[in-house]
């Protein structure tokens, strides 16, 4: 697997976008809100857990989508001949980077309003 392709982009794109995203969740939650979210309670394991199985399944498709490149790419080797390696691997990657974003736009919510229960279900706790 070659790392010069749309999928690769992509992923780093929208793994800076959770990053920040986060970061600015936490941020506004801690100053704007003034709420504390240092502590870790066996209650925010279920949050913790379906955080954790969202990226992996993020992680999981854009394995898939890297090997389907690389399966296509062989499968179709007549085609990739005729209008050349590279050209054909851009074509596919920029095809398989158009279809993860619709499964990254839904991880992104997943872990979004997942985190945002995870910071509410924390302040609860430390309240009661």
């Amino acid at each position: 697997m070659n790392s010069g392709n749309a999928v690769i982009s992509v992923f780093v794109m929208e793994l800076e976008l959770l990053i920040f995203g986060s970061g600015v969740m936490v941020f506004l939650y801690y100053f704007v809100a003034k709420k504390k979210i240092f502590s870790w309670k066996k209650s925010l394991h279920v949050y913790g857990g379906i955080i954790a199985g969202d990226l992996a399944v993020y992680i999981g498709m854009i394995y898939y989508y890297l090997l389907k490149t690389d399966w296509a790419l062989e499968r179709f080797s007549g085609a990739v001949q005729q209008v050349g390696t590279e050209q054909a691997k851009l074509n596919l990657t920029t095809k398989f980077a158009q279809e993860s974003t619709t499964v990254g736009m839904l991880v992104f919510t997943v872990f979004f309003i997942t985190l945002w229960m995870g910071l509410r279900k924390n302040a609860e706790d430390r309240r009661g």
